[in-house]
C-alpha cells in the first residue's frame, strides 16, 4: 500500500516520466513539498519505492535533509489533526497542506534548501548543485548584510573602546 502511495503522489504531481507521465499540478507539488520537504520531492519518480520508504523510515541529518522520529510526529500530528477537522466539521484546508512547516526546520537557518548547521558540520556533503547553493548564499549575505555590517562594526568600535579606556566591556 505504501508504495501505491508515493506512486498516486507522485502520479498527481507529475512527477513521473515515461509512459507514467502526468502534467504537473502545482497545488499538489506544493503541498507534498511542505509536507515531506522539498528535497524529498524531487526523489519522486526518481528513487525506487523501497528507496524512498526506507528514507522515510529511517532517520537521516545531512545537508539536505533532515527526517527523524521527530519529524515524522510532527507530521503524523498535523495529518491527524487535518482528519479530525474534516470529520468534525466537513471542512478541508484549501492549500492541502501546503502551508504546512515542520517545527524542527523553523530552528534551522536553510539557504537554498541547505542545512546550515548541518553543512558547518558535514562541509565535505556533495551538493547536486554547489553553483546554485552558492547564489543562494550571497543572496542571503547581501539580504543579511547590514545587520552583520553592523553587528561587527559595533563589536569593533566596543572592542577599539575596550583597548583606549582599558576597561571590560562587555561586547
Amino acid at each position: 500500500m505504501a508504495k501505491a502511495a508515493l506512486f498516486a503522489c507522485a502520479r498527481l504531481g507529475g512527477y513521473l516520466r515515461g509512459a507514467e507521465t502526468s502534467p504537473p499540478n502545482t497545488a499538489v507539488q506544493e503541498a507534498l513539498s511542505a509536507l515531506l520537504t522539498p528535497y524529498l520531492v524531487g526523489r519522486l519518480g526518481v528513487w525506487s519505492p523501497e528507496e524512498f520508504l526506507k528514507v522515510l523510515t529511517n532517520n537521516t541529518e545531512n545537508p539536505v535533509l533532515i527526517w527523524d522520529n521527530s519529524t515524522r510526529s510532527q507530521l503524523l500530528e498535523f495529518l491527524l489533526e487535518q482528519q479530525r477537522i474534516h470529520i468534525r466539521s466537513g471542512e478541508s484546508d484549501l492549500t492541502y497542506g501546503a502551508t504546512y512547516v515542520h517545527e524542527t526546520y523553523t530552528k534551522e537557518l536553510v539557504i537554498g534548501g541547505i542545512f546550515a548547521r548541518v553543512y558547518n558540520r558535514q562541509p565535505d556533503f556533495p551538493l547536486e548543485n554547489p553553483a546554485t547553493f552558492v547564489v543562494h548564499l550571497l543572496q542571503y549575505l547581501l539580504q543579511n548584510s547590514q545587520q552583520v555590517l553592523c553587528f561587527w562594526s559595533s563589536r569593533w568600535c566596543c572592542c577599539f573602546f575596550r583597548r583606549i579606556i582599558n576597561k571590560n566591556l562587555s561586547c
